[in-house]
């Protein structure tokens, strides 16, 4: 018995994973390798699944949005990474999964900022995401970086399925907007102008 269940959890590993590669709204892209002036550049990156106390491994084949306020930019999944050129000055990004994630953003133009998006695996549900914006005092991560860059897979929205995409989820981003703004349960992390490259 145990033995099938084995080969059933290595064929749902496989399906899934074969799953995730076809994306609902990214494609693959080319990196960006020289940042506009006028822009800040921010770099969402989503490096690995992660895996809870009692071993339950988040699913590699999901999704999880990332929004500029109700503005969606893109979403990730296990070991891709996409960038956004965002116009200088504060922003709200939200992450969408089966937890909420906002980082409060302060970008100044001709910068480079880096995010990670790291997920945990939740019961019942999709799985949870946490924003990890890299500050600069972080030497060790800012280093990584260009590996991080070189190993992820770089991915970009697919503008044709934009509108039929966001239309689904619009209302609930917006609500969790809403309710962030007025409620002092969520924690948010903050990405500040010194933290760009």
């Amino acid at each position: 018995m145990r033995n099938l269940i084995n080969k059933l959890s290595v064929i749902l590993l496989i399906m899934s994973m074969l799953y995730g590669c076809v994306s609902k709204i990214m494609i693959p892209a080319s990196p960006v390798t020289s940042t506009n002036n006028e822009k800040a550049l921010v770099t969402f990156l989503m490096s690995s699944s992660w895996q809870n106390h009692i071993g339950r491994q988040s699913n590699p084949a999901e999704e999880f949005d990332i929004w500029d306020s109700e503005k969606f930019i893109g979403a990730l999944s296990v070991n891709t990474y996409f960038q956004y050129a965002a116009d200088p000055g504060e922003h709200l990004f939200v992450a969408r999964g089966g937890t909420w994630s906002f980082v409060k953003a302060d970008l100044r133009s001709g910068k480079r900022y880096y995010v990670f998006l790291n997920v945990h695996p939740l019961f019942f549900r999709r799985d949870g995401v946490i924003f990890q914006p890299v500050k600069v005092g972080d030497k060790e991560l800012m280093a990584n970086i260009p590996w991080y860059l070189n190993n992820l897979k770089p991915i970009s929205v697919i503008k044709d399925k934009y509108d039929d995409y966001i239309k689904d989820r619009i209302s609930e981003v917006k609500y969790e907007i809403d309710f962030f703004s007025k409620s002092t349960e969520y924690g948010f992390s903050s990405l500040d102008a010194q933290d760009g490259l």
